[in-house]
């Protein structure tokens, strides 16, 4: 038996932050990893796809060079250097990351899966490891419906996906989430016919109208079809003509590509666990849930990020991290509220958001002022060629503190932060006002729509 003050199940964002944190206070941890170190976000999430939609970018800024006067010549596109320099860039930070996790004595790193054969016990292979604290942190995987067919077909996911070593000249994508959206838009500007079936009445349903009526014309006028309220029923077809039929508007519908890919959310990697056994509970999802302090119902036993069925964002599972480390070794520095998750959606424009939305400030009851700024109304917007967007202030009408902010256009996701911290710490909007921007920024559009009526 291998006794530890500490391990932890995986090896991503949330369960490297605890382990590092914990192995700095002289805790010794075992780290238990079933692949390698990164999680989603390094190995086939954030960093893989957000390098590949900044080559998209590159791309569609090059196609629209003429614009301003400059004549590139012929554009051509070599998918398999695309590729290379993704997997390159993803082999160095993970080789950097375990660079950082094998070089610290503190920290013992176990390669196999992990289960439960006790309160405080865990197998991994024919090894027996105890801690005094464990810390689930195994993340998630992308989800696949039930439906016919699928399993008969050599379909894609958001992993597989960042594996082809061709383009497809058609892709379906079942979904209609962020996901969904990016995956359409980066293929769709590498030259692939992109058709997006999404059963809800809406992409993106959960994004505020305004916002979705800045995206949803760029993603048409660039070709990608979305199809919508559409009931996926079968699939079939072989490599390179595989068939999707859905009920559309009460129309049966078959539509064909090269490709089939499912991005309809994602699931737990918590089945293999055997969290009975320690006593730990799951929803009927399989996520596992937790307090306000992230413990599991079992009190020496707590869960991080994606896998406590919270928002599903590697910074919030790197806040996790640092609020329990905080809970157990700064309790006096601890966070005394909860912060609201701020995300992005890297679609172009990119969507980025914080705090209340409109329609969930007056669901609230809440009494409320919103402000608007067209980006065509940012001189720096103007000069790039990126006008399409919106800025949205959410505000108390009696306070006037700031309780949310919504942006689409161009570097929303950077632009976003501002507001975050804004929105945080409860300031008011003539705050906002009174604050010197530099011009001409895209940032100064802040400041001006907080001037807005």
């Amino acid at each position: 038996m291998e006794l530890y003050e500490l391990a932890v199940l995986g090896a991503g964002t949330a369960g490297m932050a605890i382990a590092a944190e914990a192995a700095a206070q002289g805790w010794q941890v075992a780290l238990i990893e079933n692949r390698q170190v990164g999680g989603t976000c390094v190995n086939d999430g954030c960093i893989p796809t957000k390098i590949l939609i900044h080559a998209a970018h590159v791309l569609k800024t090059v196609n629209r060079a003429h614009e301003w006067g400059i004549d590139p010549g012929r554009v051509t596109v070599d998918w398999e250097r695309v590729r290379l320099r993704k997997d390159n860039l993803v082999r160095a930070m993970v080789a950097y990351a375990e660079a950082e996790i094998r070089s610290t004595p503190a920290i013992t790193w176990i390669s196999g899966t992990a289960r439960f054969a006790g309160e405080h016990v865990l197998a991994v292979g024919e090894r027996e490891i105890s801690a005094d604290r464990i810390v689930i942190a195994t993340g998630t995987r992308p989800m696949l419906p039930a439906i016919p067919g699928l399993t008969d077909i050599d379909y894609l996911t958001s992993t597989t996906a960042l594996e082809l070593r061709t383009l497809p000249a058609r892709l379906i994508i079942v979904g209609g989430g962020p996901v969904a959206i990016e995956f359409a838009q980066l293929f769709a500007r590498f030259g692939t016919e992109v058709t997006v079936v999404e059963r809800s009445p809406q992409i993106l349903s959960f994004l505020d109208e305004e916002l979705l009526a800045e995206l949803l014309p760029v993603l048409r006028e660039e070709g990608i079809n979305i199809v919508t309220a559409a009931e996926v029923r079968q699939v079939a077809g072989e490599a390179g003509r595989q068939r999707l039929t859905a009920t559309v508007a009460g129309q049966e519908q078959t539509f064909e590509a090269d490709r089939i890919m499912i991005a309809i959310g994602r699931v737990p990697n918590t089945e293999q666990l055997k969290l009975a056994t320690a006593g730990v509970t799951v929803d009927g999802r399989g996520f596992v849930p937790v307090n306000q302090q992230l413990q599991t119902n079992v009190p020496h036993i707590w869960a991080l990020g994606d896998v406590n069925g919270g928002p599903q964002f590697t910074h919030r599972a790197w806040h996790d991290a640092r609020r329990l480390g905080q809970a157990w070794f700064s309790p006096a520095a601890a966070e005394a509220r909860p912060q609201p998750i701020p995300y992005c959606i890297y679609t172009d424009p990119e969507v980025a958001s914080t705090g209340l939305d409109e329609k969930t400030a007056r669901s609230q009851g809440i009494e409320i002022k919103v402000q608007r700024l067209p980006f065509a109304s940012i001189p720096r917007a103007m000069a790039m060629g990126e006008e399409r967007g919106i800025i949205k202030l959410i505000s108390d009408s009696a306070s006037g503190i700031l309780l949310g902010a919504q942006i689409a256009g161009r570097s929303a996701g950077e632009l976003i932060h501002e507001l975050v911290l804004a929105v945080n710490t409860r300031i008011a909007v003539s705050v906002l006002q009174e604050t010197i921007h530099i011009h001409p920024t895209l940032a100064e559009g802040i400041n001006t729509a907080a001037w807005e009526e």
